[in-house]
């Protein structure tokens, strides 16, 4: 019994982190969307990019944006998206990450709990 406990937490936690992983990256993406405009098109993207690489005044950056302008969009990206989940929440001390996945673990949670008392009740209803 310790061996099928042990497996059965382990398939829920690997469930647990893929639903709430696959659950973050749409909400920041929409959220991003939502708050920047400099999400609306690529132009605005690329726009963004060319700012912050002037910002930091390194032309190596510039020379790295034309070399291989897909490859510095992508990191400029993500540098975008680490900035906007580390950024700390208006409420409180905890980041806009930390609070979206206490609220999506929460969701969850209470998805779980209904799906259980609902197998409850369905296996109470076919006892005799």
């Amino acid at each position: 019994h310790k061996q099928c406990a042990i497996v059965l937490v382990s398939l829920l936690k690997t469930s647990v982190v893929h639903a709430v992983s696959n659950s973050l990256a749409v909400h920041v993406v929409s959220e991003m969307k939502a708050t920047y405009s400099r999400f609306d098109t690529k132009f605005s993207l690329k726009t963004a990019v060319l700012t912050g690489i002037a910002l930091k005044g390194e032309f190596d950056l510039f020379c790295q944006y034309i070399d291989d302008t897909e490859s510095s969009l992508k990191y400029w990206l993500g540098e975008f998206v680490e900035e906007h989940c580390n950024a700390k929440s208006q409420d409180s001390e905890s980041t806009r990450i930390e609070i979206l996945v206490e609220k999506k673990l929460k969701e969850l949670i209470e998805h779980l709990q209904a799906k259980l008392k609902l197998t409850i009740v369905e296996q109470t209803a076919l006892e005799p």
